[in-house]
C-alpha cells in the first residue's frame, strides 16, 4: 500500500511538469493577470477620514477663544476623546454652524473650574438648525448645561446636573426631540425647555423650579420630582404616562404637578403630593385615567380657565382641599372615583356633573344603583 501511494504522487508531479513544459500552464493559473489595468496605480486602503468620518473636539481642530474652550465653525460630526473641565469664566463648546452633531462618547463636560462667572456647557449665540447632542454628561456650570436658540434639534442619552441657571434650556426649539435625558437640578429657571411641536420622552427630572416645559407637542413616560414650581408645563398637546410628585410651592395659583394650556390631553398620569394642585387647567383640557394622591387640590380650573374641560375616569385620594375644584362653568365631570378627600367636587353653577354615589360605608354596585357617568365615592 505504501508503494502505491508513493507511485501515485510521483505520477501526479510528473504530469504537472509535462503540462507546464507543453505550454498549457495558462489553463492551470490560480492568480490574476500580471499586467496592471490602464491608468494610474492607486492604493486600495481607506483614508483616516473614511475610517473615522468625524472630527475630534480639541485645540487643533476646534480652537476656542477667551470666552469658550472649543468652537465649532463648520457643519459636520464631532466627538469628544476625553472628559473636559473648563477654566474660569469659559464655556466649554460653542456651536457657530447649522447641521452639527456632537457625540460626547460617554465623557463628561465639567464646569467646576468656573468659580466666578456664568459659563455654560454647550451654547449657541444665534439661532441654529439641525443640532444633535448626545451620549454623555454635563455638570457643574454656573450658567446653563445647554443653552441657545436651536430648531430641529435632537438631545438624547444625556445626564445633566447642577447647573446654576438652568439645565437644558433651548429657546425657539421648534420641532425638537429630547429623549432619555436625566436631570438633577439644585437651582435654575428650568430643567428641560423646548418649543412647539416638541417630543419629550423617557426623561427624568429631580429638583429645580420648573421640570419639563414645552409650548406644544408630546410629553410621555417622564418622571418629575421635588420641584418647587411646576412639574410639567404643556401649552397644548399630550401629556401621557408620566409621574409627577412632591411639587411644593403653594405660593402661586398656577403652579402644580401639571399645568395644561388650551387644547391639552392628559392621560394615565400619576400625581402625588402636589401643592397647590395636581393639575392646573388653563383652557380646554381632557383629563382621563389619571391618579391623584395627597394633592392640595386634585384638579383646579381657576377663574382664569376658559373653555370646556372633560374630567373623566380618574381616581382622587386624600386631597386636602378638594379633589375637583371648578371656579368657572362649562366643564364635564363624570365617571371618577373619590376616597378620603376633604371635599370631592366643588364647582360653581353651570358645569355638567355626574351623580355622586356614596359607597364609603360599603355596598354592592349593580345596574340598579349606578351608571357609567356616576362619580363614585368609596
Amino acid at each position: 500500500m505504501e508503494y502505491t501511494r508513493i507511485t501515485a504522487s510521483l505520477l501526479a508531479t510528473t504530469a504537472a511538469a509535462l503540462l507546464v513544459t507543453a505550454g498549457t500552464v495558462s489553463n492551470l493559473a490560480w492568480a490574476g493577470p500580471l499586467t496592471p489595468a490602464a491608468g494610474p496605480v492607486t492604493g486600495s486602503y481607506k483614508t483616516l477620514s473614511e475610517v473615522e468620518p468625524r472630527t475630534a473636539i480639541n485645540a487643533t481642530n476646534t480652537p476656542g477663544d477667551n470666552a469658550t474652550l472649543f468652537i465649532i465653525n463648520q457643519p459636520g460630526s464631532y466627538f469628544l476623546t476625553g472628559n473636559i473641565t473648563t477654566s474660569a469664566m469659559r464655556s466649554a463648546i460653542r456651536i457657530n454652524s447649522d447641521d452639527v452633531t456632537i457625540e460626547l462618547s460617554g465623557f463628561t463636560i465639567n464646569g467646576s473650574g468656573d468659580s466666578s462667572g456664568s459659563a455654560s456647557g454647550i451654547l449657541t449665540n444665534v439661532p441654529r438648525r439641525n443640532i444633535v447632542i448626545r451620549g454623555g454628561g454635563i455638570k457643574g456650570f454656573r450658567g446653563y448645561g445647554i443653552i441657545g436658540s436651536m430648531s430641529l434639534a435632537h438631545f438624547e442619552d444625556l445626564a445633566i446636573a447642577n447647573c446654576g441657571l438652568g439645565q437644558l434650556e433651548v429657546l425657539n426649539a421648534d420641532n425638537s426631540i429630547a429623549r432619555n435625558i436625566r436631570i438633577t437640578a439644585i437651582a435654575g429657571e428650568a430643567a428641560l425647555t423646548l418649543g412647539n411641536n416638541a417630543l419629550v420622552e423617557d426623561c427624568t427630572v429631580e429638583g429645580g423650579f420648573l421640570g419639563i416645559s414645552i409650548q406644544s407637542g408630546v410629553i410621555t413616560r417622564c418622571t418629575v420630582a421635588n420641584v418647587v414650581g411646576v412639574g410639567i408645563r404643556c401649552g397644548g398637546g399630550i401629556v401621557s404616562d408620566c409621574t409627577v410628585s412632591d411639587i411644593t410651592n403653594a405660593g402661586s395659583f398656577n403652579n402644580g404637578g401639571i399645568v395644561a394650556g388650551n387644547g391639552t390631553r392628559i392621560e394615565r398620569c400619576i400625581l402625588r403630593n402636589c401643592v397647590p394642585c395636581g393639575v392646573f387647567v388653563g383652557g380646554t383640557t381632557d383629563l382621563t385615567a389619571c391618579t391623584f394622591y395627597n394633592c392640595g387640590k386634585g384638579v383646579l380650573a381657576s377663574s382664569f380657565a376658559s373653555g370646556k374641560c372633560r374630567i373623566e375616569g380618574n381616581i382622587f385620594c386624600g386631597s386636602t382641599t378638594a379633589a375637583v375644584s371648578l371656579e368657572t362653568p362649562r366643564h364635564l365631570v363624570i365617571g371618577n372615583r373619590f376616597t378620603g378627600n376633604a371635599a370631592n367636587i366643588v364647582a360653581v353653577a353651570g358645569s355638567t356633573l355626574g351623580e355622586e354615589l356614596n359607597f364609603s360605608s360599603g355596598g354592592t354596585l349593580t345596574g340598579a344603583n349606578t351608571h357609567g357617568a356616576a362619580n363614585l365615592i368609596y
